[in-house]
């Protein structure tokens, strides 16, 4: 049977079209349903990177059958640029909400063997698949961690989506709840606590990737302490407006507001450049760089 897929793969993955990766993956969804992981390595392909995906799971089987189409849409993102720009040799990167890795294993190659990468997804299929394709590049500098980063310690619900691309801590408002497959109970903790019992080395760290589906507001409260013991490294952060979420509108606030507790401000960052951020900028989802001046 891999052999099969990987055929199809062969054909596939030239395709670059932005749409109709959905409708293939949901024609062929019925013949993986409850069946075992079956797991296999796909090469790189454009900007896609070599990743093992389990083909049982939607997503990962989307990113399996178009790289890329998926290394297109994500290789133009401002963060890649920004990535790129900011990650040297040496450096560490913290990527809080990495689903399958690919943000994660770019920062594993511009940081090199020298360098860290700490991966945070709560997901156990998706952060199984990111430790399986670091491994499968060779990058033992990257470390992944099952689990949620909040402000607090122990343990939360964690919803599942039905196509895992919006898996959340947040729940859904009511008369949306069928977003969600099913929950799960996942640990938390806080990135001050990392830091503080030696779990991550403060320094160095260059660059911190916020993209928790609504969360955002609580993974940043509890990393204040790092933050400063870190000496005040960028955050790259998903936030929200009024209309950027049924399940958690306006995040922008609490997360601009606490930040600036400690010195940052929001900025738009595009092509090396960055522009203040006002409130009327934010009305959907958006990604703010936090930075100290």
């Amino acid at each position: 049977m891999s052999g099969f897929h990987r055929f199809l793969r062969a054909i596939t993955r030239h395709y670059r079209l932005p749409f109709g990766d959905a409708w293939f993956n949901d024609r062929i969804d019925r013949f993986f349903r409850n069946r075992e992981p079956q797991w296999l390595l796909a090469p790189a392909a454009g900007a896609w990177p070599t990743m093992e995906l389990d083909l049982t799971q939607k997503l990962q089987r989307k990113f399996f059958y178009f790289p890329k189409l998926h290394g297109w849409y994500y290789g133009r993102l401002p963060f890649r640029a920004f990535l790129t720009e900011r990650l040297t040799p040496g450096s560490t990167f913290l990527d809080i909400g990495s689903n399958v890795g690919f943000f994660s294993l770019l920062a594993a190659r511009l940081v090199g063997p020298t360098g860290r990468v700490y991966s945070f997804e709560p997901d156990p299929d998706t952060c199984e698949a990111l430790r399986r394709s670091a491994q499968a590049n060779g990058y033992t500098h990257l470390r992944t961690h099952q689990l949620a980063l909040s402000d607090e310690v122990g343990e939360l619900t964690f919803y599942r989506a039905k196509d895992g691309t919006a898996n959340s801590l947040v729940p859904e408002a009511q008369g949306r709840e069928a977003r969600y497959e099913r929950t799960l109970k996942t640990p938390v903790t806080t990135l001050d606590k990392l830091v503080a019992d030696g779990t991550i080395d403060p320094r160095g760290i260059k660059a911190i990737k916020v993209d928790v589906e609504g969360a955002e507001p609580r993974t940043v409260a509890g990393m204040l302490e790092a933050l400063r013991a870190a000496d005040y490294p960028a955050i790259w952060c998903e936030v929200r407006g009024p209309r950027g979420s049924t399940r958690a509108p306006n995040t922008f606030v609490p997360v601009r507001d606490t930040l600036a507790t400690i010195g940052y401000r929001p900025y738009i960052w595009k092509a090396g450049e960055r522009r203040p951020v006002v409130d009327a900028d934010v009305v959907k989802r958006t990604d703010v760089l936090f930075e100290r001046d």
